[in-house]
């Protein structure tokens, strides 16, 4: 692997356009069909994680973008002394610099590493960067012998990989997709749309549901159609057309994605495209305020919302999804640091804080006694785990399309190396808007608002697109 030079490289390409988000609420990011991806490794029987010996006091450092204050003592932070309950001979400390420091997430883990003092557990933004640099410690061993991780649905193994080893924790997933008003389709005699509908459905209820004049609209936006569009109706397409090796943004079916969402967007089914004298007939000034005042048919976003929805909204609504059925997840990882002293402990920690089933049933407990919701749908095998998760789930649809999971559009943006970088970052050499050279980003932005025409520049952009992945995979793979 390329050492600093590199690295600082494609960070100060990233920083140039610094816009999609550290948690995961972005623009649209998700990885291919991957049922039968090979993973690559040997799998032994899995055994009992070996745990450090009690007797031996450890301190490990953690660093996360969700750890909230030590006032607001979150989730996150009482899953971290649960751990410490769970093993006293293990010690978590924070790491502040990490967390609260100055600048963005990869640029704080790049100053903590260049004076050698990585969290020895830390969430990942992109490892590509992480493996550029050679933060991120091969933890193949550990994983072969963690039951948890063998449960694990082999799409989700191998997205943990790069090159048939791995370097990644699952430490959370969160489905995209469509809530629906139900009241609002019934007051008006109107058949809700249901889990694994067709895009033909969506658009119907869609239009059948808006009428601006009396203060109805069909959706917040349509900034994800390029996501979820390829892939719902060819199952050799992935996230945003992405096959797990190369894109294809001039394919028929992307060009229909965009097609559809200007469509919709320009002719008021769509409430970011309204003007301001027709969002007056609304009680919001943003989507999903309209969405929790019962005037939105179908609300985009994922299950990250569902503490506000269920606290705003008085009526009754459900998760359907996306058309085509295939469940849209994006995850976020944890990344164990080279430089650990303490592998086994570091990844006890991932684990529990991620996709273990102990972490996960303490997580569900925690929630439980703070009256909260648990957003993150469990990454598990262990059915009665996810038995006791749908038991608590306060609204229908989510279990449906959990069953789908083994075909799930996995997003690339945090676990693929190379694809963050090409998705958004890549120069494309068209204008568009105010951009001469616009970003593949930039581009896709004002493609899908109608600033610059999608089907006449998309192989162009494509070939930006897959020139900057390929470059950036094989830099990684000298």
């Amino acid at each position: 692997m390329k050492k600093w030079n590199k690295l600082f490289a494609l960070l100060s390409v990233a920083l140039l356009v610094l816009f999609v988000a550290a948690c995961g609420n972005g623009d649209d990011d998700v990885d291919p069909d991957t049922d039968d991806a090979p993973l690559g490794i040997e799998r032994p029987t899995p055994q009992p994680l070996p745990t450090p010996d009690d007797g031996e006091e450890i301190v490990i450092t953690y660093a996360a973008w969700n750890l909230g204050t030590e006032e607001e003592n979150n989730i996150q932070r009482q899953m971290i002394e649960a751990f410490m309950d769970a093993h006293p001979h293990i010690i978590v400390e924070i790491h502040e610099d990490v967390v609260v420091g100055e600048g963005s997430w990869e640029e704080r883990l790049s100053i903590a590493a260049s004076v050698g003092n990585l969290p020895d557990v830390f969430m990942t933004n992109d490892i590509g960067i992480h493996l550029q640099g050679d933060w991120a410690l091969d933890i193949t061993d550990l994983a072969n012998a963690d039951a948890d991780f063998n449960a694990l649905p082999a799409n989700m193994q191998a997205a943990m990989m790069f090159n048939g080893r791995v370097y990644m924790v699952p430490f959370a997933q969160y489905m995209f997709g469509y809530f629906v008003n139900l009241d609002l389709f019934d007051s008006l005699n109107l058949d809700a749309p249901t889990n694994g509908l067709t895009i033909e459905e969506l658009e119907a209820a869609l239009r059948d549901v808006t009428d601006v004049s009396a203060g109805t609209i069909g959706t917040n936006h349509t900034g994800y159609f390029a996501s979820w569009y390829p892939g719902s109706i060819n199952s050799d397409l992935g996230f945003f057309s992405f096959d797990g090796e190369n894109f294809h943004l001039d394919s028929p079916e992307m060009i229909a994605a965009i097609n559809l969402a200007l469509e919709l967007n320009n002719n008021g089914f769509v409430f970011d495209g309204l003007d301001d004298a027709q969002r007056e007939n609304f009680n919001g000034g943003w989507g999903g305020e309209v969405f929790f005042n019962g005037e939105m048919g179908l609300l985009w976003d994922a299950t990250w919302a569902l503490g506000n929805i269920a606290e705003q909204s008085d009526f009754n609504w459900e998760f359907i999804g996306v058309p085509g059925g295939r469940p849209m997840v994006t995850i976020d990882v944890l990344t164990i640091a080279s430089t650990t002293d303490h592998a086994e402990a570091a990844y006890l920690l991932a684990t529990w804080m991620g996709s273990g089933t102990a972490g996960f049933t303490r997580r569900m407990e925690i929630a439980t006694e703070m009256g909260t919701i648990v957003g993150a749908l469990p990454i598990s095998g262990n059915q009665a785990m996810l038995d006791q998760f749908w038991a608590m789930m306060p609204v229908a649809g989510f279990g449906i399309a959990y069953e789908s999971m083994d075909r799930a559009l996995l997003d690339p943006n945090k676990v693929t190396p190379g694809w963050r970088m090409a998705r958004f970052y890549a120069p494309t050499g068209v204008h568009a808007y105010n951009y001469e050279n616009a970003t593949s980003g930039q581009f896709m932005h004002h493609a899908t608002h109608g600033n610059v025409s999608f089907a006449d520049n998309a192989t162009r952009v494509n070939d930006a697109i897959q020139a900057m992945f390929d470059e950036v995979r094989s830099e990684l793979l000298d």
